[in-house]
């Protein structure tokens, strides 16, 4: 199963704000391609795109979970604690939120991750790719 299909990758040397729709792409298809697409989509010549492989996995539903516990500064009144106090493994009946833009649901891994999928990250040119 791709990660593509799954999650909706995007990424700029300059963060996630200012990241095309078309900045990661599946790393099955030419270069080429992948310049095009972008380039078209945000309108810049073909010579000022650059593309870079690099490999990225999908987040887990449980690392998911541990970044929103973070983020949400969970409060377990029961216990009287702080974020510390959250259960370890996600609830049951607890999913990721379907629209919250700042949550990460991708990362970088090496390309021996058991998980990893090449992908074309694509951007200007002069910006670099990621390191």
């Amino acid at each position: 199963m791709s990660v593509l299909k799954d999650i909706w990758p995007c990424w700029s040397a300059h963060g996630w704000e200012m990241a095309s729709e078309f900045s990661v792409q599946a790393g099955d298809i030419p270069r080429a391609t992948a310049i095009s697409i972008f380039a078209r989509t945000d309108g810049c010549s073909f010579t000022e795109v650059g593309a870079w492989k690099r490999h990225i996995r999908a987040l887990s539903r449980q690392e998911l979970y541990e970044w929103w516990v973070e983020a949400n500064e969970w409060r377990d009144d029961e216990t009287g604690g702080g974020w510390e106090a959250h259960p370890d493994a996600a609830p049951d009946d607890w999913e990721a939120p379907k629209y919250d833009e700042s949550m990460p649901t991708w990362e970088f891994c090496k390309r021996d991750h058991p998980e990893a999928e090449a992908v074309w990250i694509v951007g200007l040119r002069r910006d670099g790719g990621p390191r």
